[in-house]
C-alpha cells in the first residue's frame, strides 16, 4: 500500500506540474483571462501529490489492496460497452437536419469534431476493450494474477474522465466555429470563439496520458504480488 499512495501521487504531483509548466508557456505566448484558475488547480493537483507521495512514505508496512485481474477486466468490458453505446448516441444528431452536421462538417473547424469523435472512438472503446483483453490475459502473459487497487482505480476513472472530456470539448468547440464559419464569421473571430475548448481539452489528454503510465505501473508492479 505505500508504494502504491506513494507513485499514486508521484503522478498526479507530476502531471500537475506539467499542466502548470505549459499554461506558464501559454501565457506567455497571448493573453487569457481564463488561465489563473487552470494554474491555480495545476497546483493544488502538485500539492495532492506530494501529500500522496509523503503519506505514502508514512504509513505503515502492510499488504497491498489488490484487485483481481478478472475482475479488472470485467470493469473495462463494462466500460466498453458503456462507451460504445455512448458513442452511437452521439452519432445521432448526424441525422437531424437541424444540427447542419453535413454542412458543418466540411468548414474547417470540423475537423475538431471528427477528431474528438475519433479519439472517443479509439481511446473509449477500443482503449478500454484493449486493456479489459490484457488484464484478461495478464496471468498467461505476465504470470500476474492480482493488480494494486489504488493504481488500478487511478487509472480506471482518470481515463473514462478524460476521454469524455477531450472529445466533449474538442467536439463542440469544432461545432461552434463551423457553425460561426458558416455565418460568415472571419476566421481570428472564430478562434477566439473557439478557444474555451482548448484547456479542457488538453486537461483531458493529460489524464489519458496519467491513466496511461497508471496501467503500465501498475503491471509492472503487480509481479511481487502475483
Amino acid at each position: 500500500m505505500r508504494r502504491a499512495v506513494s507513485i499514486l501521487g508521484a503522478i498526479i504531483g507530476s502531471l500537475g506540474g506539467a499542466m502548470y509548466g505549459l499554461l506558464i508557456q501559454l501565457r506567455s505566448e497571448t493573453f487569457r483571462a481564463d488561465l489563473p484558475p487552470w494554474m491555480t488547480g495545476a497546483l493544488g493537483l502538485v500539492g495532492v501529490g506530494a501529500i500522496l507521495f509523503v503519506a505514502g512514505l508514512a504509513l505503515p508496512r502492510r499488504e497491498m489492496g489488490t484487485l483481481d485481474v478478472v475482475r479488472a477486466s470485467r470493469y473495462f468490458a463494462y466500460s466498453t460497452l458503456v462507451n460504445a453505446f455512448a458513442a452511437a448516441c452521439f452519432s445521432i444528431p448526424v441525422l437531424i437536419p437541424t444540427f447542419e452536421f453535413p454542412i458543418l462538417i466540411t468548414r474547417w473547424p470540423g475537423i475538431y469534431m471528427v477528431i474528438g469523435y475519433s479519439f472517443f472512438v479509439l481511446i473509449g472503446v477500443l482503449g478500454s476493450l484493449g486493456w479489459s483483453v490484457l488484464y484478461r490475459w495478464l496471468p498467461e502473459l505476465f504470470a500476474r494474477q492480482t493488480v494494486l487497487r489504488p493504481l488500478f482505480l487511478f487509472q480506471f476513472s482518470t481515463l473514462e474522465v478524460g476521454v469524455y472530456l477531450l472529445s466533449i470539448f474538442m467536439f463542440l468547440g469544432g461545432y461552434v466555429g463551423s457553425a460561426l464559419v458558416h455565418q460568415g464569421v472571419g476566421d481570428t473571430i472564430v478562434g477566439i470563439q473557439m478557444e474555451f475548448a482548448v484547456i479542457p481539452s488538453a486537461v483531458g489528454i493529460f489524464l489519458l496520458i496519467a491513466s496511461t503510465f497508471a496501467g503500465l505501473v501498475n503491471i509492472f508492479l503487480s509481479r511481487k504480488i502475483s
